[in-house]
């Protein structure tokens, strides 16, 4: 479904009307409440990939929605024609794709597996003109188990959406060995590793 002018003003038209009652929701009850869900239910009308995410780290006391690709490069256009439309709504902050963040302490649950941040560590390797291939090592991953997917997300949270699909030019997922290979680091270090590898550090 093509975003159209229409679909990205009923969103935000959605969002303005419901940003007070999403703000008074508890943080920890969020992302499984009636509201959070219309909301996506909203955004998806204007592409089906599209998802939202709130981010309730206050920013000068606003909280930010996060308008995300979910990592899938050929929608990132629509991320931001979307977000380029967004209106001032009061309390809230509005942002392109999953930022940077520590996620050393974060779990996800994939069926009855959990994996977190702590157990992912990583490599990158310059793949010229700016660009880093990237390998995962994960602890406990196999062939079907979902924690690849949700291992994936992780990065994404590592080191940000744009550069887990623009700088990453080959993303692997291993299983962890024992020992590390050389020059493999903590998942939270990973951001440090591309910024060396494409010159910013």
């Amino acid at each position: 479904m093509p975003v159209t002018d229409s679909t990205v003003a009923k969103f935000w038209a959605h969002f303005a009307s419901n940003a007070a009652a999403l703000k008074a929701v508890p943080p920890e009850g969020l992302t499984t409440s009636k509201l959070f869900h219309r909301l996506s239910d909203q955004l998806e009308k204007c592409h089906k990939q599209l998802k939202p995410e709130i981010d309730t780290e206050s920013v000068d006391g606003d909280w930010t929605v996060v308008i995300t690709a979910d990592g899938e490069e050929r929608i990132f256009k629509f991320v931001e024609t979307i977000v380029a439309a967004a209106p001032p709504v009061p309390g809230w902050k509005v942002r392109a794709f999953r930022s940077r963040s520590d996620v050393g302490g974060s779990r996800i649950v994939s069926g009855p597996h959990e994996v977190s941040g702590n157990d992912i560590f990583a490599s990158g390797a310059s793949a010229g003109a700016g660009r880093v291939a990237v390998t995962l090592y994960v602890r406990g991953l196999t062939n079907g188990n979902g924690l690849g997917r949700a291992a994936e997300l992780l990065y994404q949270h590592a080191v940000g959406e744009y550069d887990a699909v623009k700088v990453a030019s080959d993303l692997r997922l291993r299983p962890l060995p024992d020992p590390l290979p050389a020059g493999a680091v903590p998942l939270a270090e990973l951001p440090g590793v591309i910024d060396r590898a494409v010159g910013r550090a």
